[in-house]
């Protein structure tokens, strides 16, 4: 799994942010969505992704990340220096 930008979100991510941190519109959020590696699709399948599925369906995905972890049942915290660089 590489990192990568979905379509959707291509050369939009930065506005997205900002209308977030501008609260536009109001109670509007960035989401980290974690999902499960074993039996996700390939990645040239997921870059096309218009929304999350189900009840999620209004969330647009923005980007996508891999990092390791063994569940739990405590909180996930993740530190990291950057979800997205243009380039």
């Amino acid at each position: 799994m590489a990192n990568i930008v979905f379509n959707i979100a291509k050369g939009r991510v930065v506005e997205y942010y900002n209308r977030v941190e501008n609260d536009d519109p109001a109670a509007s959020a960035l989401i980290l969505v974690p999902i499960e590696t074993t039996g996700l699709e390939a990645d040239a399948t997921l870059i096309d992704a218009d929304t999350a599925a189900g009840t999620d369906s209004n969330i647009i995905p923005l980007t996508m990340f891999d990092f390791a972890i063994t569940p739990d049942g405590s909180d996930v915290q993740m530190t990291t220096g950057v979800f997205f660089r243009a380039s």
